[in-house]
């Protein structure tokens, strides 16, 4: 357990625009930290930060397997909705995360993932009957 699990955190900040994770800024004991809260389950991304260097992805801090949420050290820099990267500087930056990712590690399938999300869009009732998934 961090040395720090006892103090109080002198700031949060809420960070809107979380795809399936509500996010904070959260400062504590003179480091900042980015503290994702699940609201979806994506089992297998701790596993990745665990995995990554720190060119790639964030330090994984700790992680609350059972409820999915995250606390990972805080990268600074532009939000990419905000400042988007050119195509090559993405383009780079891709391929060093497929490089940094184990052989054998289960792939992102969109289809998949696609057709989970109509699945529960239906099934919660949030989907309009016309809505057909392909």
């Amino acid at each position: 357990m961090p040395a720090w699990a006892q103090e109080m955190p002198t700031a949060i900040t809420y960070l809107p625009g979380g795809y399936s994770h509500r996010n904070y800024r959260v400062a504590i004991a003179g480091a900042e930290y980015a503290l994702r809260v699940a609201t979806t389950a994506r089992p297998g991304e701790a596993g990745y930060l665990r995995v990554l260097p720190p060119s790639v992805g964030p330090e994984l801090v700790a992680h609350d397997a059972t409820a999915g949420h995250l606390l990972t050290r805080w990268i600074e820099g532009p939000v990419l909705a905000e400042a988007p990267p050119s195509p090559a500087t993405a383009g780079a930056y891709l391929a060093e995360l497929h490089r940094a990712i184990p052989r054998g590690r289960r792939r992102y399938d969109c289809a998949r993932e696609v057709a989970t999300f109509f699945r529960r869009a239906r099934t919660g009732g949030c989907l309009h009957e016309d809505v057909v998934a392909v």
